[in-house]
């Protein structure tokens, strides 16, 4: 149990008699003789305990409740809580008072965020509480022979009639398994009384308030004209100051310099005062109008140390565009790994709001951990917001999976290809958006496109953009992400082409030192790699695509070629993502073009030599050949080249060997 100490002799007197005929936890390693229980009240598990609201407290994690005791129809029970599930309900207290088919119960919960609570014959009382997710909050509720009370934040919040029998009284456990919470619980007392409101407000006053800048933090928003100043919990008004209004204004406004400036507010609620310093990230006059931002972690991370910086958050992503769109880092990620367990970046507000067109490229390596591993999340909530998420761990279900919605999860518009990225495997994945029309990359092959009904910029200005962290309550992502870049436009195949495929660095030649297709395909190699291969049927159509790591110690790669006649073998370094070789084969050696949307014609020359063609662009009018346009191309060995053209109406696009012996190539469409 907490020992608390207060101010003044008369708030220990006060806060004595409140707290007479109590029972208290203040959860320190330690149910102090309470026991555990499942989510349908059976034999509950080991408690977890986390950090609390004062010291330590009992974390909720879905999966067990505490018993409390009987009570009699007169009784009150309080604590600090801080939810952090969404959607339906997370039952927060319940009073059993029989079984549940003849539904002799009493629930206060947080319905979608907010504190109600409902009764026997599925009885809803109303409530005047608004969302309380992620946050700490006061809960009190008591009752008083047949009528129940609700208070958040000592604000009487929703009243009614109760069944007026005594019961059993649980925390975080009902009947429903659904409706278990997670969370964060403190400063449990139960009253074998009815509280009075200015009982319940004694409480927070002295027990609570004095705690309560300790939980209030700023996270840096550096694309925000303001940081939230707003209440804390409790209702209360903080009175600040700035010492320096010309940067950050005592009502927090946010004026960006060409430097970073470090300021310090101070805050004053009642009769505690705290300061809190920042550090209020530069931006260049000159801004990169291609680019909205670029964050590159690796070997040479642009993460940089604030100084003084008391908000939870040590340091920041540089934005190597030039905008100043800087991100948050929490949880010490360095190096480009996310830990899984508290790593993440908070993206700037409003990242993409007005961007109707953009392209976000990644390179990453994912380590999967669970379900739903999300990479990235742009949004506002657990209703509106726009992710990829990639990798499962059962490989029947392995996925990357692109979605939208502004309706929540039901109602989730989504791009998905299998298979996605399995554990330890590092691609390159890329994301363009036309409004509503968007394309999915992996490793520069285009493997989803559609429709998706929703715009990006229809969000908003979105307040939920992070890496690694979903608005769910879903494990954080786990692994690398080496670069993180957002375009201001949407890149047509051939740029995300080109964005992935570099020509080789090293001056000591190539990396792939040969290829065999039969029923598998098999890659010699003269150096350790991650080798990607995307297998074509004989439409040209991408049957597969997929990767797979070479040691020193084995410098072969092997797959499954299945129904493929052609495959795409790009060799790529393991620790920046970059292609350092590629080659183009083919079972029949073929050369082959195939007309791309976009305005471009991919040329791919799968056998042995060199390959001379001409791309001719014929216009007509009224039947008539208006103009030629030639190209005269070499298409090396092994590779292809996509060259760009505009083909209008009325035009015809024809790729043959020679202008000579005017033999067309074999076209795909």
């Amino acid at each position: 149990m907490k020992k608390l100490v207060f101010a003044a002799l008369t708030a220990v007197i006060l806060a004595l008699s409140v707290s007479a005929f109590a029972q208290s936890y203040g959860f320190e390693d330690s149910l102090d003789g309470l026991v555990t229980v499942n989510n349908s009240l059976g034999a509950g598990g080991e408690a977890v305990y986390g950090e609390g609201f004062i010291g330590k407290g009992l974390v909720l994690n879905s999966g067990y409740g505490l018993e409390l005791g009987e009570v009699g129809p007169v009784f009150s029970v309080s604590a600090m809580v801080n939810i952090s599930s969404s959607g339906g309900t997370q039952t927060v207290f319940f009073k059993n008072m029989g079984s549940v088919s003849s539904e002799n119960w009493t629930s206060i919960v947080l319905s979608d965020g907010v504190p109600k609570f409902w009764t026997s014959g599925w009885n809803w009382k109303d409530s005047d509480a608004s969302n309380c997710l992620n946050r700490w909050i006061h809960l009190v509720y008591t009752e008083n022979n047949g009528t129940g009370v609700l208070y958040v934040d000592g604000k009487q919040v929703s009243t009614g009639s109760v069944n007026s029998v005594g019961g059993t009284l649980y925390l975080g456990a009902t009947y429903w398994t659904a409706d278990a919470p997670s969370g964060t619980v403190d400063e449990l007392e139960v009253f074998d009384r009815c509280l009075t409101g200015d009982e319940v407000n004694d409480i927070l006053d002295n027990q609570f308030r004095p705690h309560l800048f300790e939980h209030y933090s700023f996270p840096m928003r550096s694309l925000a004209n303001d940081l939230d100043l707003s209440a804390v919990p409790g209702g209360d008004s903080i009175v600040w100051t700035s010492d320096n209004e010309a940067v950050l204004s005592s009502t927090g406004v946010v004026n960006r310099q060409a430097e970073n400036v470090t300021v310090t507010l101070t805050g004053v609620l009642g009769n505690v005062t705290r300061k809190f310093t920042f550090v209020v990230l530069g931006i260049p006059a000159q801004v990169n109008d291609r680019m909205i931002l670029s964050y590159k972690f690796g070997e040479n991370a642009a993460v940089q140390e604030f100084e003084g910086a008391e908000a939870g958050f040590t340091d920041y992503a540089a934005d190597l565009s030039g905008n100043g769109n800087h991100g948050t880092v929490y949880g010490g990620m360095t190096g480009g790994y996310f830990d899984g367990a508290d790593d993440y970046v908070q993206l700037p507000k409003g990242i993409l709001k007005g961007h109707d067109s953009f392209t976000i490229l990644m390179r990453l390596t994912p380590e999967i951990i669970s379900t739903h591993q999300f990479t990235f999340c742009i949004g506002n909530n657990t209703t509106e917001y726009f992710f990829l998420n990639t990798s499962r761990p059962s490989p029947d279900s392995n996925t990357l999976r692109l979605a939208i919605t502004n309706s929540g999860s039901n109602g989730e518009k989504c791009l998905i290809h299998t298979p996605g990225l399995r554990s330890g495997e590092s691609a390159v994945l890329t994301i363009t958006a036309n409004s509503t029309q968007y394309k999915m990359y992996l490793n520069g092959i285009p493997v989803a496109s559609g429709d998706l009904e929703l715009s990006v910029s229809s969000l908003g200005d979105t307040s939920f953009n992070y890496l690694a962290k979903s608005p769910y309550n879903d494990s954080l992502y786990k692994g690398r992400i080496d670069e993180f870049t957002v375009y201001s436009y949407a890149m047509d195949e051939e740029e995300v082409y080109d964005s992935f495929h570099t020509e080789p660095e090293f001056s000591d030649g190539r990396y792939i030192s040969g290829v065999e297709m039969a029923e598998k395909l098999r890659v010699e190699l003269y150096r350790d790699c991650i080798t990607a291969v995307s297998f074509y049927d004989a439409d040209g159509r991408l049957l597969n695509a997929t990767t797979k790591k070479v040691s020193n110690d084995k410098l072969v790669a092997e797959f499954d070629a299945g129904e493929a006649v052609s495959a795409e073998i790009a060799a790529f370094d393991a620790a920046t993502g970059i292609v350092r070789d590629k080659v183009l084969f083919s079972a029949s050696g073929e050369i082959v073009a195939y007309t791309q949307n976009g305005g471009s014609v991919k040329i791919e020359n799968s056998s042995y030599e060199d390959a001379s063609v001409v791309v001719m662009l014929a216009t007509y009018e009224d039947g008539r050949l208006k103009a030629l346009d030639l190209k005269n191309e070499t298409v090396a060995a092994g590779s292809f080249e996509v060259i760009p053209v505009k083909v209008g109406e009325g035009a015809r696009l024809l790729v043959w060997k020679s202008l000579n012996s005017m033999m067309p190539v074999q076209e795909k469409k």
